[in-house]
């Protein structure tokens, strides 16, 4: 007991290299706690009546787990830097048994959070009738006082929600399959090559079904239609986030980190900085919908809602900042980013073909 103690005060505790995760997951637990204690009052009515039930339970699972990890993150990933459980001070796995149960952990809350995540999406677009809302040209569901989210807009959160999963697959089997032994393919053989195509067309798949079977909706209808000024600074912002995730976060990383030059980089999803901004990411994802359902109800202001709505967009732009600059290489990202603008709808083309220049070069 004491000694969970003690680890509970040093995490809590920021020291020179870990000031900004510290002050990252500070936010984050502080704008989860002010959901949390505005929806107390309200348990029964939000989460227990019987329309939607499963929904309501599994979303209800779901900010309980993005709270547990919140809150945990700090504590167990601090033993990640301080007691080399996992990552010494190059970059480089612990060999001992306790290093590979913690990173078991890890994949196993990783993947229990994208499967809520889908979950909770999925049984939104079920238990609700999304299919007959029609909003006003301009207005979305996530951020309109007026208007409710749309079938459209749910089915493209749920390819997002997939998305998420697969990414932290991912990154799992990074550390799983490529240890660092770039040096072994340069020997002649071309295992760990064939290993880096397979891996980064596993994490670029789901982008094959994007048109087929999820919507695409523009942020730029939300701001050219009329809707009010605060609104149409938001979806802005969030148009320039949704850039950043794509080319940074998500094809700039996942190419970046089959690199050789970033091998000692690999261990990357077992840093606090990277476990905040995960927490926060999936944060974003699923509680802009809950928010505006909580304003729908009436258990908060609009003006509240977007206030907390600015406030994650902060945190989580700190956070991802702090996760993935060292890591993600700016060629790949400008690369990935010109081709998404000259090859549209191409995705996984454009990644592979990215991903085999980085290789190259």
């Amino acid at each position: 007991m004491n000694k969970m103690i003690t680890k509970i005060v040093t995490a809590l505790t920021p020291t020179k290299t870990t000031i900004l995760p510290f002050l990252a997951s500070t936010c984050l637990r502080l704008f989860l706690t002010l959901i949390l204690l505005r929806i107390t009052p309200h348990f029964h009515d939000l989460f227990l009546p019987p329309h939607g039930r499963s929904h309501r339970l599994t979303g209800l699972f779901h900010l309980l787990w993005l709270s547990f990890g919140a809150y945990y993150v700090a504590v167990i990933s601090h033993d990640v830097v301080e007691d080399g459980f996992l990552v010494s001070q190059d970059g480089e796995p612990a060999s001992s048994s306790s290093s590979r149960h913690r990173q078991m952990l890890f994949l196993l809350y990783d993947s229990i959070l994208g499967i809520s995540g889908t979950l909770t999406t999925w049984t939104a677009t079920r238990d609700f009738p999304h299919k007959y809302v029609r909003n006003e040209r301009g207005e979305s569901g996530t951020l309109s006082k007026r208007a409710i989210v749309t079938y459209s807009e749910m089915k493209e959160h749920l390819f997002y929600q997939l998305l998420n999963l697969v990414q932290a697959w991912y990154l799992h089997m990074i550390v799983f399959f490529l240890r660092r032994d770039d040096d072994d393919d340069e020997g002649g053989g071309g295992g760990v090559m064939t290993k880096k195509v397979l891996l980064l067309w596993f994490v670029t798949s789901p982008w094959h079904f994007r048109r087929c079977y999820f919507p695409v909706n523009s942020f730029s209808a939300n701001w050219s239609h009329g809707v009010e000024r605060e609104e149409n600074v938001m979806y802005r912002v969030k148009k320039w986030q949704y850039v950043f995730y794509k080319h940074v976060v998500l094809h700039g990383l996942n190419i970046s980190l089959i690199h050789p030059s970033l091998s000692s980089k690999r261990h990357l999803v077992m840093l606090p900085s990277w476990r905040v901004f995960w927490v926060c990411l999936n944060s974003a994802y699923v509680l802009e919908f809950f928010l505006q359902s909580l304003v729908k109800k009436g258990v908060m202001t609009q003006r509240y809602m977007i206030c907390l709505q600015c406030f994650l967009m902060v945190v989580s732009s700190l956070a991802a900042a702090n996760a993935v600059f060292e890591v993600v290489r700016p060629f790949v990202v400008l690369l990935s980013l010109f081709l998404n603008f000259t090859n549209r709808k191409w995705d996984v083309f454009n990644t592979l073909l990215v991903g085999f220049v980085s290789l190259v070069l």
